[in-house]
């Protein structure tokens, strides 16, 4: 199976133009933490639900479901296995940046780095596979995210508010609204695809700023950030070619697993850092550097997978 890299590339670029904009936004004040913190707030509980309902806008079937709990399955199963290695790895660290470093290795940017490409993987299914993948992304982030985050800080954890907030509410209203296709009128589903679009510019937008608050010289001091960019964007998903190989996972599966652990550190990982009251800038140093790094290594991941797979 050939890889068509550009779209993945272009994705790229595409989200480094936007931080970059940030970046200036804050150096000239008009991104200051203030304003930053509120975007933050706008992004959580208002743009990204839109997106999670608007993803599975779509006609169902008995094969697409069965296709979607078992995506949602090994989702579930890659993202618990990489937590339990994420805590071994970072478990000396002092508390506040552990669970910075953890988060950011747990979450990829699955959407908007995953979802183009899926969809130059699988041209008629690659959004459906990234929609179903991130079904328990999205839950797991607003569970366990919010669990690990809390630890320490100033906000308690709370379980119940874990599972009753705008991101589990909106996962499980998208994913009843898709097996009883209840669907949205046009000019409502517009404006929900409207608002959900803006997750990813808004985003970017927020990690410029907080970089830009951090320094450009310190996101590329000390070592620690090159660690962790190793660990995330060849490390984890060399092990998963490899546990694929071993186990001869479906090749169709196994590339997509390759490319949402290829993904660098997800924008939510700083932003959710910046809530909480963690260590945001090093969330936003996780999320510059590994997002550059990529450029390289998500073709470079994708093209070893396909030789290997080429060779089984």
């Amino acid at each position: 199976m050939n890889i068509n890299v550009m779209p993945v590339m272009e994705a790229v670029v595409t989200l480094f133009v936007v931080m970059i904009v940030g970046i200036i936004g804050r150096i000239t004040g008009i991104l200051n933490p203030k304003t930053t913190k509120s975007l933050s707030e706008v992004l959580v509980k208002i743009t990204q639900p839109m997106l999670i309902i608007a993803s599975l806008q779509i006609d169902f079937t008995k094969e697409k479901l069965s296709t979607g709990l078992w995506l949602i399955l090994i989702s579930g199963i890659t993202h618990i296995a990489i937590t339990v290695f994420a805590s071994f790895l970072y478990r000396k660290h002092p508390q506040r940046q552990r669970k910075v470093y953890i988060m950011g290795t747990v979450f990829g940017n699955c959407a908007f780095m995953g979802f183009p490409i899926l969809i130059a993987m699988f041209p008629a299914d690659g959004l459906f596979y990234g929609a179903f993948y991130t079904f328990f992304f999205n839950f797991y982030l607003w569970t366990y995210g919010t669990f690990i985050l809390a630890k320490g800080s100033s906000k308690q954890y709370n379980p119940l508010k874990s599972l009753l907030n705008v991101g589990t509410i909106s996962c499980v209203i998208s994913f009843l609204m898709f097996v009883f296709q209840i669907r949205l009128p046009a000019p409502v589903l517009n404006a929900v695809t409207d608002i959900g679009s803006m997750t990813f510019p808004l985003a970017m937008l927020i990690v410029g700023a907080l970089i830009g608050g951090l320094g450009i010289k310190n996101m590329f001091s000390g070592q620690d950030g090159y660690f962790y960019s190793i660990v995330k964007l060849l490390l984890l998903p060399a092990i998963t070619l490899l546990i694929c190989v071993i186990f001869r996972l479906d090749k169709g599966l196994t590339l997509l697993l390759v490319a949402m652990t290829s993904v660098p550190s997800a924008a939510n990982n700083a932003i959710f850092a910046e809530l909480y009251n963690a260590d945001a800038p090093l969330g936003a140093k996780l999320v510059g550097l590994s997002t550059l790094f990529s450029v390289a290594t998500i073709p470079l991941m994708l093209l070893l997978t396909t030789w290997i797979l080429s060779l089984t």
